[in-house]
């Protein structure tokens, strides 16, 4: 798809106009396209779902793949992007391809072990959410990383980039195990609502009503590509559930799915209510 419609764009554009890529490619791409390497330039794109509108509007960064780096930047598009205020990384391409892939990785890092410790916590009677602080004043880990435990790794962008990872490794025969291991610590994660309801409600009463609060991947946006809840709910085959996202209707789940019109409606008669979408509205309801 993006080779045919860079044909149709690059017939369309004038002999002196630039090229820039946004849509994320995998690393030597760039390089191969056909167009004046002074005109081409490919921008790392750093859309996160649900502050999308947000990242755009007061970007981090600008990371820019550049033929050669040591070049200057087309003026009229370093004006551009100096209006948004922000550090402009010149690279070249192949770093700059791969530099998004990185981010993500690191992300991922972070996710798994703070998945896995915060399941320790609730083992020995710790509290993740007092450790948090200790681990933000740490100038190794900083005051912005990611330390909000969760439900494995969804949505798709973070999987595809694991997996280019891991088909880059075996091309370039470097060990990429660690990589694998997040995928496994990913995929224990989604199915752990789902062993935590069989242990308690599910083995003693497998024919449970069953109330899902969230469908969403995640807070804050209509995407439910590889969201948890879906997969939870599949297994649940045997069991009356109704469910309520903000976002989304629950027969996104399954027509067999019961809608409820508002967050409490879940727990009518519930054998169990599992908040699998940290929705802010979620927050303020009682267990009562």
């Amino acid at each position: 798809p993006i080779h045919h419609m860079l044909s149709i764009a690059t017939v369309a554009m004038r002999a002196d106009a630039l090229l820039v890529i946004l849509c994320q490619v995998p690393p030597g791409f760039t390089r191969q396209v056909e167009w004046p390497a002074e005109q081409l330039y490919y921008q790392v794109e750093t859309l996160v779902f649900g502050s999308a509108v947000e990242r755009a509007m007061y970007p981090e960064r600008y990371i820019l793949g550049c033929a050669d780096p040591s070049q200057i930047i087309n003026e009229k598009l370093y004006n551009y992007l100096k209006g948004f205020d922000c550090p402009i990384l010149p690279m070249r391409y192949e770093s700059a391809e791969l530099a998004k892939i990185s981010i993500n990785m690191c992300l991922v890092a972070t996710i798994s072990a703070v998945n896995t410790l915060a399941e320790i916590c609730e083992n020995i009677g710790a509290d993740w959410s007092e450790i948090v602080p200790a681990l933000q004043l740490d100038k190794r880990i900083g005051k912005h990383s990611y330390l909000n435990p969760g439900l494995g790794i969804s949505g798709g962008n973070l999987e595809r980039d694991l997996n280019t990872v891991i088909t880059m490794s075996k091309k370039n025969d470097t060990d990429a195990e660690i990589v694998t291991s997040w995928i496994k610590n990913s995929n224990y994660r989604k199915n752990w609502p789902h062993k935590v309801l069989y242990k308690n409600v599910l083995k003693e009463n497998p024919d449970a009503i069953i109330g899902v609060l969230g469908l969403t991947y995640k807070e804050n946006t209509h995407s439910i590509k590889n969201s948890p809840a879906l997969l939870l709910i599949k297994k649940l085959e045997k069991c009356k559930v109704t469910a309520f996202d903000p976002a989304v209707n629950a027969k996104v789940a399954g027509e067999n799915i019961i809608s409820a019109s508002k967050a409490m409606d879940v727990a009518k008669n519930a054998d169990a209510v599992l908040i699998m979408t940290a929705w802010p509205e979620f927050k303020a309801l009682s267990s009562r």
